[in-house]
């Protein structure tokens, strides 16, 4: 008889990133720094947070825009 495994607090981002290992409330990523894994939205010209006016047009900025 196979064996059963089971999962608890396993998260995935919208862009695929997984993060079970170490998680917490305090850290919902696990040991992966959370900067890390979205620092690809914020280098798009379209992140709210940009004011300089620069930042890709490419495809990750089609999906940062509303």
């Amino acid at each position: 008889m196979p064996q059963l495994l089971r999962v608890q607090n396993f998260t995935v981002s919208s862009d695929g990133i997984a993060a079970g290992e170490n998680q917490t409330l305090e850290r919902p990523f696990g040991h992966v720094d959370p900067e890390r894994l979205f620092s690809w939205a914020g280098a798009t010209a379209s992140w709210p947070m940009r004011t300089d006016g620069g930042g890709s047009r490419g495809l990750d900025d089609y999906f940062t825009r509303d």
